[in-house]
């Protein structure tokens, strides 16, 4: 009986030091995690100070008539973006080409066959996204120090907020990169300055050619470089409309035109600075982390 009692008292102390040992892990605050959330927050901070003073983004666009009429005619935009305003620029060169061609052509249109679908998708003008993207930081700072606190006294399921922290961080950029620019050209007339009372085509037989183009460096640019070509059926004779619509002509036509273009948008430095943030900051870090917290082998208490 002796020897049941040393064994079970022996099971005991076993017990008692794998609780302690627990007790000792649940004691131990987790401070590469304050230190994480530390940094999210200085990021949100600075962030927030680079929104309110440096330029978002610049947009160009390029357009250069290669062949045809009004050869010679080029046009460029140039548009300036931060949190109060946004300034563009037009350039016009070639203005005497331009208005030969004008004078030269007729106002010859056709049907379209072309149906636009009415859409529900809503673009967000670039005015609200101006006011909306200092809030939105505000409220990522705001959630980046309750993570502090939580993590400080070891409150459970701050996880979730440490999410939704990351998700938060990730649409900023979704924003400043995709959403402010779609905002801007959302409400741009394109038409301005163009005749839609037959509300057809002026130009047959067109073709377009585009390639995107990424540069990641100290800016961030997104660059899209197009050729269009078609026929302009105001420079076509009256009495040669019927076959020039039927059968394609050559290139070397009267009504032919090329336009050379290139769409590109720079954004400040800034921007490229906080994609980098948000790889390593809100993505890479956070998920090592959890990673490690899952597989980490608890070291046993020594007496």
């Amino acid at each position: 009986m002796s020897l049941a009692r040393a064994l079970s008292k022996k099971s005991e102390a076993r017990v008692d030091i794998s609780d302690l040992n627990k007790d000792y892990m649940a004691d131990e605050k987790n401070y590469p995690r304050m230190v994480l959330y530390f940094i999210q927050l200085a990021c949100f901070v600075f962030l927030l100070n680079a929104v309110d003073s440096q330029n978002w983004y610049s947009g160009n666009l390029e357009l250069d008539y290669t062949e045809g009429v009004p050869t010679g005619t080029s046009m460029e935009i140039q548009l300036d973006v931060d949190k109060d305003s946004a300034d563009g620029d037009i350039k016009i060169d070639g203005f005497f080409s331009y208005l030969d061609w004008q004078s030269t052509r007729n106002d010859t249109t056709i049907p379209s066959d072309k149906s636009s679908p009415e859409s529900d998708f809503d673009v967000k003008p670039l005015s609200e996204i101006q006011e909306d993207l200092p809030l939105m930081i505000k409220i990522a700072i705001s959630v980046s120090s309750v993570l502090m606190f939580l993590s400080f006294f070891k409150i459970k399921y701050r996880s979730i907020l440490g999410i939704l922290n990351s998700s938060l961080a990730l649409y900023i950029l979704f924003t400043i990169i995709i959403l402010a620019p779609i905002g801007y050209i959302g409400d741009f007339d394109f038409t301005s300055g163009m005749s839609t009372e037959d509300k057809g085509e002026s130009t047959i037989h067109q073709s377009f050619e585009g390639t995107p183009e990424i540069k990641l460096g100290e800016n961030l640019e997104l660059n899209y470089i197009f050729t269009v070509d078609g026929f302009d059926l105001g420079l076509v004779n009256t009495s040669q409309l019927d076959t020039v619509i039927e059968n394609e002509p050559s290139n070397d036509h009267p009504s032919y035109f090329k336009i050379e273009g290139k769409a590109g948008m720079r954004y400040g430095t800034f921007v490229t600075e906080y994609l980098w943030v948000c790889m390593v900051i809100f993505v890479a870090s956070p998920l090592i982390m959890s990673l490690r917290e899952r597989t980490k082998v608890s070291k046993p208490l020594t007496l």
